[in-house]
């Protein structure tokens, strides 16, 4: 089916410039988007393009049921594209809800479906991690896995939005664990 879908427009950031932002400043922020491509619906007119064929308990003498996809397949040729258009949208609908600078983030800060940000304080970091969940949740995308190198700001996040090391992270101890970019 890949050969015959359209990749459509590329419009992941530029890797380079994404990870040369993330650390300018001192406070590290990141995040990845749940499930990216089956948050983002197949429009109604294209929904018998994306078939797939069962046959219960793989028994092939049996007439096979065939389904339908709602959402974009993980791995399609076009996911990516529909994903990332889909994600700017949101910020374009929405930006009328928050700053400017919020919108920004989603348009220079993630490189595919991961979230990098770094800022110079707490209380930056404490507002562009509201911020931007609540921004992205208005498409229906769901920020997860959240790591940073500071303490105090991980611990507003619960437990179950942490990265899988943070999520049994012994806070009274000195040393966080490593997260890779």
């Amino acid at each position: 089916m890949n050969n015959l879908l359209l990749h459509g427009p590329d419009l992941t950031s530029s890797l380079i410039s994404v990870l040369m932002k993330f650390r300018l400043e001192n406070i590290t922020l990141m995040s990845d988007i749940q499930s990216t491509s089956y948050q983002v619906r197949v429009i109604r007119q294209d929904i018998d393009c994306p078939r797939f064929i069962w046959w219960p308990s793989g028994d092939l003498n049996h007439k096979p049921l065939v389904y339908r996809m709602l959402v974009h397949l993980f791995c399609a040729t076009s996911s990516l594209a529909c994903a990332h258009v889909a994600l700017r949208r949101t910020a374009q609908d929405n930006g009328h809800l928050f700053v400017p600078e919020v919108c920004e983030l989603i348009f220079s800060h993630f490189y595919v479906d991961d979230f990098l940000k770094s800022v110079s304080n707490k209380e930056q970091a404490l507002s562009v991690l509201q911020e931007v969940t609540e921004l992205c949740s208005k498409g229906g995308f769901k920020l997860t896995k959240w790591i940073s190198n500071r303490r105090s700001v991980i611990q507003t996040v619960s437990v179950e939005e942490r990265a899988k090391a943070i999520k049994v992270l012994d806070l009274m101890k000195d040393d966080l664990p490593a997260g890779r970019a």
